[in-house]
């Protein structure tokens, strides 16, 4: 197995364990100025505990303080309880309101709940427009909606005012990284080093850009470089995520799961007699004439504040993809390329909760599969087949995955939006079709929604954009397939069901109402 279908760190990660870092305001108290460079130096174990001790002789916590502690956990990724600090910050001080709603933003973004980021990301930057913190939580949070240009002046400004720290910088190269803007990334990363001395969270930056690359020797560096640094800084915690990367990447010798059951595969030549007992009239309430709704049909799920763990045999490769829950809850519907001659596959949703997968059907000339699960998930994160609809080229899009997730640490799921560009996929083929928004490894398998919310398609890749790096030094954008609802239903054995809906999604909200539905896909052979 490629190297290139492990794990990558890239995007959730990134995002999960470093999105807001140290504060950029300024302290009278030299104690507090202390503990805001023990966090600038990735120190969170010392600096919890400077912290702890200037509290000690006071009553209640300072504003300072509150903030200071929300900055804290979420080092620790522990956004909900980073959110509680911040919110505190409120009503213990009016003069340190934008720093604590930018930190109440970048929670709820750690958490995936967009709509309420961008409410708070919004205060902030309305409150102080000065603030780094708010700049960067506004730009964090309306990624979607802003232009390039637009975040890039967010950015710019944000550096400019952050003084000797990496921090805006560093949130700058991952904005763009997440644009497929690599050589500026790059760029902009070796200028931000440049101006100021060199940091362990930089080098693992670094480290994802050579990966995305295919440089995997230079990736492996730069993350035992880092983890160095980490060291030195007295930052266990990080080291050992860095340990941890290092590891799976490497495929090392790690612990054991005790016991693993092989999943039993029905063969190729079984599809034409045997059905895929999904949905079914005995299942799905029957729908000739669906009323027009106004309000979204699904009912929003809060995440786990801790992801369940999910289960592998670290002496053996991985592969991992996405899929969507489906049949009441009880299959996930993939792409059969993540888990084609895999014998072992568990499955972790946007919730954060995990299955382990009972057996595995797998379409006979589409690039499609049914994974039954041990154990069903509630029916309501589940779609059904009149969720599925055809789409016409022009239409607007949104993908839905887990690109490049790092060992297993985040499970949100990401969100790109796109047009289906042409109605056939690649050489004019049949049961595909192209799109412009961004698939990256792991995508693959995960839903393609349009604005009603209806499944239109399974996210299957897109073409070698490493072979293009490597020949023409630039990364392709926006040529990107998926396969039809038609090929869908007809591997299902199910008919067209018409819905009718006169609400309409945008990206932040579809991403809050659909993120239970959406998986984490891990296997092995």
């Amino acid at each position: 197995m490629s190297m290139n279908v492990l794990i990558k760190s890239l995007l959730s990660a990134i995002l999960a364990i470093a999105l807001f870092s140290p504060p950029i305001f300024a302290m009278e108290n030299d104690k507090y100025k202390q503990i805001i460079s023990l966090i600038e130096q990735q120190n969170i174990e010392t600096a919890f505990a400077e912290l702890k001790k200037v509290q000690e002789s006071e009553k209640k916590l300072s504003a300072e303080a509150l903030l200071l502690f929300g900055k804290l956990y979420i080092e620790l990724e522990r956004p909900s309880k980073a959110f509680s600090f911040f919110e505190k910050t409120l009503f213990a001080s009016t003069q340190r309101d934008a720093t604590a709603k930018a930190g109440m933003a970048i929670s709820q973004i750690m958490l995936g709940n967009k709509v309420k980021a961008k409410k708070y990301a919004k205060e902030a930057l309305n409150g102080d427009r000065d603030s780094v913190e708010a700049k960067i939580a506004y730009a964090s949070a309306f990624e979607d909606e802003l232009s390039l240009d637009e975040i890039d002046k967010l950015f710019l400004s944000a550096m400019k005012a952050s003084g000797g720290s990496t921090f805006a910088g560093r949130r700058y190269v991952e904005a763009l990284l997440r644009k497929n803007k690599v050589a500026k990334a790059e760029s902009i990363l070796k200028k931000t080093l440049i101006e100021n001395s060199i940091d362990a969270p930089s080098l693992v930056i670094y480290s994802d850009i050579h990966w995305l690359k295919g440089k995997v020797e230079a990736a492996i560096r730069y993350r035992t470089d880092a983890e160095n640094e980490f060291r030195k800084a007295g930052n266990f915690i990080k080291a050992d995520q860095m340990v941890a990367w290092l590891n799976f990447e490497a495929v090392s010798e790690l612990d054991k799961i005790e016991q693993k059951t092989v999943v039993p595969k029905i063969q190729d030549e079984e599809l034409d007699t045997k059905p895929v007992v999904l949905i079914s009239p005995t299942i799905v309430e029957q729908i000739e004439t669906t009323p027009i709704t106004s309000k979204p049909g699904r009912k929003a799920f809060e995440p786990l504040e801790k992801p369940e763990d999910v289960l592998i045999d670290t002496d053996k490769g991985y592969f991992t993809g996405s899929g969507t829950i489906v049949g009441s809850g009880k299959y996930i519907l993939t792409n059969k390329h993540v888990i084609e001659n895999m014998n072992y596959v568990m499955v972790r949703n946007g919730l954060g909760e995990t299955r382990a997968v009972k057996s595995i059907v797998e379409a006979k000339n589409d690039d499609l599969a049914i994974l039954e699960l041990e154990k069903a998930f509630p029916s309501e994160y589940s779609f059904s087949i009149e969720e599925f609809q055809n789409i016409q080229t022009g239409e607007e899009i949104f993908v839905m995955g887990y690109p490049m997730a790092s060992t297993f640490g985040s499970f949100h799921p990401t969100i790109t939006t796109g047009i289906v560009s042409n109605a056939k996929g690649f050489g004019e083929m049949e049961g595909e079709f192209q799109i412009t928004a961004k698939v990256n490894p792991g995508n693959s398998g995960g839903p393609i929604f349009d604005k009603q919310g209806a499944i239109v398609g399974v996210a299957t890749g897109g073409i070698d954009k490493k072979v293009i790096l490597d020949e023409d030094g630039f990364i392709p954008d926006g040529i990107n397939y998926g396969v039809s609802t038609e090929r869908i239903l007809r591997f299902l054995k199910e008919n067209q069901k018409t819905k009718k809906s006169s609400y309409q999604y945008d990206a932040a909200t579809l991403y809050k109402y659909m993120r239970s539905a959406v998986v984490f896909i891990v296997a092995q052979e």
